[in-house]
């Protein structure tokens, strides 16, 4: 319960609803891609992640992030399998960490500002959550 809770107050999982977590229940990859992305820095809110679009939203996002590369035929409604699990982590450890900043432009003589989603870079490469989490580049090859 106090690890269900640290990834619920940090962003990164949430529930079945509001009221129900169901730690005993299979993840599917999609479900693994959200909580990847969050700990990657995707804010759930700003990215729908929430509401009936999330599955396609997390979709998106986890192809950009290259989340399910090396997977082969994956199923993203069938329980997720350790090994594609495992694949999932490498892939995210890899990933470049993002942020959200503000963002000031002049379209058309109109100066409009937001907030837009980008990668954290460590000097002039992107941070990865490898080097943030670790602080190495790469990940050693087994033996």
């Amino acid at each position: 319960e106090p690890y269900i809770k640290y990834c619920v107050a940090n962003g990164l999982a949430n529930g079945m609803n509001q009221d129900t977590f169901a730690p005993d229940q299979n993840i599917t990859p999609t479900h693994a891609a959200k909580m990847l992305l969050n700990a990657l820095g995707y804010a759930s809110d700003k990215e729908g992640f929430t509401g009936g679009s999330w599955t396609i939203n997390v979709h998106v996002r986890a192809q950009s992030a290259k989340l399910y590369e090396n997977l082969g035929d994956l199923d993203t409604a069938k329980p997720l399998t350790r090994d594609d699990a495992a694949q999932m982590i490498v892939n995210a450890l890899q990933a470049a960490k993002v942020e959200y900043v503000e963002k000031t432009e002049v379209v058309d003589g109109e100066q409009l500002t937001g907030t837009v989603c980008t990668e954290k870079l460590n000097g002039k490469t992107p941070l990865t959550l490898l080097q943030e989490a670790y602080g190495v580049r790469e990940l050693p090859v087994a033996k």
